[in-house]
């Protein structure tokens, strides 16, 4: 079996032509739900063996179905890839993000090329350490988003590229990119094209980017209201994103030196499975847990505590 830092072949199932696209289809929908609750089942080798094996089969399909098929394999590429940079394997992310863009294109599926590239690839550049190509990847991503005519998903390419912005220091560009992103949203209506991975961006979500964007720019007390408002409208089923904002309103809270709180909700955020802990997730903790060694006051040792049991069972 294969795991994320891998990079093997595996041949996978063989599957006929006429049910090669419902097959992995069923894969990346499940996959991708047990990825949104950080449901700790979802195997990259799983994905990348359907992906591959409608790949060998994909130019037997009937020609009106291809684009579809040619979509779903860019589709399944981009969890495979996106999982990978949740479980801390970045080189193998970008890999397998780039053949989501080769698929992608073969699809002529403008909305799954800027989805790809601004909200998989720019965050990986982003949060690899590299925000400068963030913002180059976010722009091209908005400019696929436009071509789509979808605005929740340009909404959502703005709001990355904002991530990016923030992340280099860049205030006014940022926060700029962030109001054009709610206009657009604001625009979205019904009949927009919907794919099942727009649905983890709304406006529970832009405001959790909002809040990240404010702590990254050195904005804590500016950041926490949006954070607060995320997590009271994000969807359930959106487990990582939402412990992930409320760790960042945790942060916030130390960093205005308000302990007691930022304890206190740390208590309540890490009341969470160990199972489906991340180590994108556990680095996060690790974080904090480092912060608060430096700290005193009420609620810190129950913390800290509550930290180190998670950071060691998780690892």
């Amino acid at each position: 079996m294969v795991r994320a830092g891998a990079l093997a072949e595996v041949r996978g199932p063989a599957l006929l032509p006429e049910v090669a696209l419902a097959a992995l289809r069923g894969v990346i929908d499940a996959a991708r739900a047990e990825d949104d609750v950080m449901g700790g089942r979802t195997e990259i080798d799983v994905l990348l063996t359907h992906a591959r094996a409608v790949e060998r089969v994909h130019d037997q399909v009937d020609r009106g179905l291809r684009p579809q098929v040619h979509a779903a394999i860019g589709e399944a590429y981009q969890l495979a890839g996106w999982i990978s940079f949740d479980q801390g394997f970045s080189a193998r992310a970008e890999n397998l993000l780039g053949t989501s863009r080769v698929w992608a294109g073969r699809a002529a599926d403008a909305a799954l090329s800027a989805f790809v590239l601004g909200p998989s690839m720019s965050f990986v550049a982003t949060y690899g350490g590299n925000p400068a190509l963030g913002v180059e990847r976010a722009y091209g991503a908005i400019g696929w988003a436009r071509r789509s005519g979808n605005r929740r998903l340009t909404a959502f390419t703005m709001a990355i590229g904002a991530r990016a912005h923030a992340r280099l220091g860049e205030t006014a560009l940022c926060l700029d990119l962030l109001d054009h992103a709610h206009g657009e949203l604001d625009l979205h209506t019904p009949d927009e094209r919907d794919d099942g991975w727009l649905s983890v961006f709304d406006r529970a979500a832009l405001d959790g980017h909002r809040g990240s964007c404010l702590l990254d720019l050195g904005l804590p007390g500016r950041a926490l209201a949006p954070l607060a408002e995320q997590d009271t409208a994000t969807p359930s089923r959106f487990v990582r994103n939402r412990v992930i904002w409320q760790l960042d309103r945790v942060e916030a809270l130390l960093r205005l030196g308000d302990i007691e709180q930022a304890c206190a909700e740390l208590i309540v955020t890490t009341a969470i499975p160990t199972a489906t802990i991340t180590p994108r997730v556990r680095g996060r903790f690790r974080s904090i847990e480092l912060e608060l060694h430096a700290r005193d006051g009420a609620g810190v040792h129950d913390a800290r505590e509550r930290l180190r049991l998670l950071t060691a069972v998780c690892a």
